[in-house]
């Protein structure tokens, strides 16, 4: 997806303001305690609404299985259970997609401005924060009524009201020149002759189907269908430089990196020396060789 000038500058403006994160194991009873539920660890309060209201399941089959009312209804053809149908397709589709909803759902976490007169110890100081689901309501809602934490759930707080017990396990969303910034780090570490002062870069990151992958640049190689020799230490220097970047908080590692190269294999030029070396990429992403003969792009 492209960001044109004006939405990035939005999109950075926001980002001085507020923090985002994503987590897939929202507990649903947050539900309940935003919702001044009396049980916060129990559903009976949302499955009676869901099963016994007037637009419940149980009152809307009935109606359904009334012939004077489809008679009524048909003489008037007035939509008045759209929203048990609404419900129902729901319940439906956070079934079928086990806890996944087609769009995810998105809350604002932010501070009381007088803390609540309700003891709310689970799961984070509630009675000094309050949740606004825009928009996703009765999707949360949905959830409680099945007792199954939603999940791809986008959560945002201000910078100014920000409590990190919250939020603690989420994986926060960064800003959109990161993926520019752990790019341009990586031309900056590979393998370097000193006599000539030159740097080979090591590795690229690679931006595939919505996931992000820092690849070696012979596995890149592989992906083109070319011939790549891959060693195990060239792997070993993959999950090196990967760590690096783990560590510098550029980059949040899925899963834990096995085997890895000593530091000493691996260079790394600060960026206030790189004028001084000349930075060469053994790959080039999106460009073609000009001794290349065939039509093939390196483009991945």
């Amino acid at each position: 997806m492209r960001i044109n000038k004006e939405n990035r500058e939005f999109i950075e403006e926001i980002l001085t303001r507020q923090r985002f994160f994503f987590t897939d194991e929202l507990p649903w009873q947050w539900f309940n305690y935003e919702n001044g539920k009396w049980y916060k660890d129990r559903s009976i309060h949302t499955r009676c609404e869901y099963l016994f209201t007037e637009h419940g399941f149980f009152a809307e089959t009935l109606k359904e299985q009334d012939y004077n009312y489809i008679h009524r209804v048909q003489k008037n053809p007035k939509d008045e259970n759209w929203q048990h149908r609404q419900l129902k397709y729901i319940a439906e589709e956070f079934i079928n997609g086990k806890g996944v909803f087609n769009n995810p759902l998105h809350i604002s976490i932010a501070k009381r401005k007088t803390q609540s007169r309700q003891e709310k110890t689970y799961p984070f100081p509630h009675n000094e924060y309050r949740i606004i689901c825009h928009p996703g309501h009765t999707r949360f809602r949905t959830s409680v009524f099945l007792q199954q934490n939603p999940q791809k759930v986008i959560i945002t707080m201000r910078r100014d009201g920000f409590n990190d017990k919250i939020v603690d396990g989420m994986r926060e969303l960064k800003t959109p020149d990161d993926f520019l910034k752990v790019r341009e780090t990586l031309t900056r570490i590979g393998v370097a002759s000193r006599k000539e002062k030159k740097l080979f870069q090591s590795c690229h990151i690679l931006h595939k189907q919505g996931r992000y992958f820092i690849v070696h640049f012979k596995e890149l190689f592989a992906l083109d269908g070319k011939s790549a020799n891959i060693s195990d230490n060239d792997i070993e220097r993959r999950n090196t430089i990967a760590q690096l970047l783990s560590d510098w908080n550029l980059v949040e590692i899925v899963g834990e990196v096995q085997t890895k190269a000593p530091l000493s294999q691996i260079k790394v030029i600060a960026f206030k020396d790189k004028h001084e070396w000349n930075l060469e990429p053994k790959y080039n992403i999106g460009k073609k060789k000009e001794d290349e003969q065939s039509n093939e792009s390196t483009q991945v």
